[in-house]
């Protein structure tokens, strides 16, 4: 079976009519006239592909204009919206293999937030790191929402799960041997 490798390209979403992004993960402007208010004047600006960088956490992103103001946006993000279909209104976009930098299609997947948070677990994708006292700890993620209900979690899951409801510790490291969940 042979894969294709013809470049397609799809509107950026909320960047219609200013930028374009293909499947292999290129970005470009686009042709376009521009007016300036003030003389009345115009121009013609040739597209062009952008740059893309790889930011402080290992995500690549560009930057994009639009009314006079810059917006940086990570490429595997713009490359699901414009893509993957997210029938279920899902907000996070996933990396299957856990490399950042691998913006593939077939690698890029919907999630939830607690799904994404499972996954990074069980890939080793969260940093754990062992402290003089050989306990293990957790960093916590903002806002991170995991369902008490969730059967089969694995035990530090469920400590967090207990530690969000017990709204103790937040945002911060938390040694775990000090933290007793209560028991419902």
């Amino acid at each position: 079976m042979e894969v294709s490798t013809k470049e397609a390209w799809r509107p950026v979403v909320s960047f219609e009519g200013l930028y374009e992004i293909s499947n292999k993960g290129n970005i470009r402007s686009v042709t376009r006239s521009v007016f300036h208010s003030g003389n009345g004047r115009g121009h013609l600006l040739i597209g062009k592909q952008l740059s893309a960088r790889i930011n402080n956490y290992g995500y690549v992103s560009t930057r994009l204009n639009k009314s006079g103001k810059t917006f940086t946006r990570f490429i595997h993000r713009l490359l699901a919206e414009a893509f993957i279909p997210n029938p279920e209104n899902k907000k996070c976009v996933n990396h299957k293999d856990g490399n950042k930098l691998n913006n593939a299609l077939d690698n890029l997947e919907w999630l939830s937030h607690q799904e994404n948070m499972i996954h990074a677990y069980k890939n080793g994708l969260i940093k754990r790191k062992n402290t003089q006292t050989k306990n293990i700890q957790f960093k916590m993620i903002n806002q991170c929402q995991i369902e008490r209900s969730k059967v089969g979690l694995p035990e530090e899951l469920k400590w967090l799960i207990a530690l969000k409801r017990e709204r103790t510790i937040q945002k911060k490291y938390i040694d775990k041997s000090s933290f007793q969940p209560q028991k419902s």
